[in-house]
């Protein structure tokens, strides 16, 4: 019995248990779609003249749907235009200097689970980058006011 309190003790100290500090909080509440930014990072926009970087961007400015990502204590919802919301679990495994590593449990069209192993990197100003491991592409996103 005792080795049980020493062992929940070290886990409450680790901030393990039911709790402790919350590393996903940081993440909680909605964030708009960067559009901007996400039109700029692409490889095609960097490769560009600056009069097609212009072309490039009003377009896709104009033609993107809003589009939103909220996170809750165990979902994140990903809404976009007229579309139905998308909903997964999701759940913090490490991080490390703002960096929140997640995996994020989908289903696919058959109810299958896939789960995506993501980092939240969280910027200054209310900025907000997620990527997927093995994924070039980075969503930038800004907490929504």
């Amino acid at each position: 019995m005792r080795t049980l309190g020493v062992c929940m003790a070290v886990l409450m100290g680790a901030g393990l248990l039911a709790g402790a500090d919350d590393p996903g909080k940081p993440l909680r509440g909605k964030w708009m779609i960067d559009k901007a930014a996400m039109v700029e990072a692409s490889p095609l926009y960097e490769l560009a003249t600056p009069e097609k970087q212009k072309e490039i961007k009003e377009k896709a400015l104009k033609e993107m749907p809003d589009a939103s990502v909220e996170f809750t204590d165990q979902e994140v919802v990903f809404a976009s235009g007229a579309d139905a919301p998308q909903r997964a679990t999701y759940r913090v495994v490490g991080g490390q200097a703002g960096k929140i590593q997640l995996e994020i449990t989908s289903k696919d069209d058959k109810g299958q689970s896939i789960v995506d192993k993501t980092t939240a990197e969280l910027g200054g100003d209310g900025i907000l980058k997620l990527s997927k491991d093995g994924d070039p592409f980075v969503m930038t996103l800004r907490r929504a006011k």
